[in-house]
């Protein structure tokens, strides 16, 4: 008998089929074509997690994710929709809904699977959560200089480079250096802004007041199909909350039909890095760490453009 049981909830026979075959290797798996019949489940039924579409018949997915973080608090959730996302940010702030699952191009199982792993345990940090196969390697400055001087080097598969930074110089250089090992895994040149955001970002939330410890580690690399690249930084300063309302901010528009955190220090470049990437991650451990994670598969025209925020603490906003 299998650990836990998953509702998977979606008024689309295919598409519901598909991820309960999937997933039906790693837990029990209940389906319900619309959240009416799926509240019917959870009333008779022990469901350890809830996957269901945002529009349905009958009863949605915000309505049900409402009836059941009431009747079951503290029991994981999750969303996933084929409208845009940003349309639905304001109610996954309002609501505190930190995964949605786009359905606009492709459905990757595979990301699922791992979602619903992460929420369950609680085992939310590192690339290997994604790709068992995946290694780090620590390598200097000047070692990532040495091997990007080689014009036919490219990064080796499976493997991630760690950087560690300290100073605004550091940052800048490895921005450089990143880009260019990502560019030859395939990765576009935009992968520089997003760099700099993510980077800029950790090092404002990751700033330590003692000296010499506002270390912040950059890793980037190629695995399987996917470039990607990881930032952490050792405080934990960044809040779920904070991360959707600045995405909330940028597609919230003013009068003259601009957004209203056109001017915001980091939340632009936070939304255009969510733009830009398959999967943009966040990994919560509130006072010790925050890790970002964001991948993009190198041979993808449209981006996914999903967002995932996992904390260690279930309470922390």
């Amino acid at each position: 008998m299998k650990e836990h049981s998953v509702l998977i909830v979606d008024d689309i026979p295919s598409i519901r089929t598909a991820i309960a075959d999937y997933l039906s290797f790693h837990f029990e798996v209940l389906q319900a074509a619309d959240g009416k019949d799926a509240w019917e489940v959870c009333q008779n039924r022990q469901v350890d997690f809830l996957l269901t579409d945002i529009r349905m018949p009958q009863m949605g997915g915000l309505e049900l994710i409402e009836l059941y973080r009431k009747a079951f608090p503290g029991r994981p959730f999750a969303l996933m929709t084929a409208y845009d996302i940003n349309d639905y940010v304001r109610y996954a702030r309002e609501l505190k809904i930190w995964n949605i699952i786009p359905k606009s191009t492709f459905l990757d199982l595979h990301f699922i699977h791992v979602m619903i792993r992460k929420l369950l345990y609680k085992r939310i940090f590192g690339v290997a959560e994604y790709f068992p196969e995946s290694q780090v390697e620590s390598c200097s400055f000047a070692g990532m200089y040495r091997l990007l001087k080689d014009e036919s080097f490219k990064p080796e598969t499976g493997k991630l480079y760690r950087l560690s930074i300290e100073t605004q110089e550091e940052k800048d250089r490895a921005c450089d250096l990143v880009t260019d090992l990502l560019g030859r895994g395939g990765a576009p040149t935009l992968v520089r802004q997003i760099l700099e955001e993510l980077m800029s970002n950790a090092m404002v939330y990751g700033r330590l007041p003692e000296p010499g410890k506002n270390r912040v580690e950059l890793e980037a690399g190629v695995v399987r199909n996917y470039c990607v690249l990881v930032v952490r930084d050792f405080t934990g300063g960044l809040e779920r909350s904070e991360i959707l309302r600045r995405l909330e901010r940028q597609v919230t528009l003013d009068e003259k039909g601009l957004p209203v955190g056109l001017g915001d220090q980091h939340g632009r470049g936070l939304f255009i890095s969510r733009e830009n990437l398959d999967h943009l991650i966040f990994n919560i451990q509130p006072g010790h760490c925050t890790e970002v994670i964001g991948m993009l598969l190198a041979d993808l025209e449209v981006r996914n453009r999903g967002v995932s925020i996992y904390s260690t603490d279930p309470e922390t906003s």
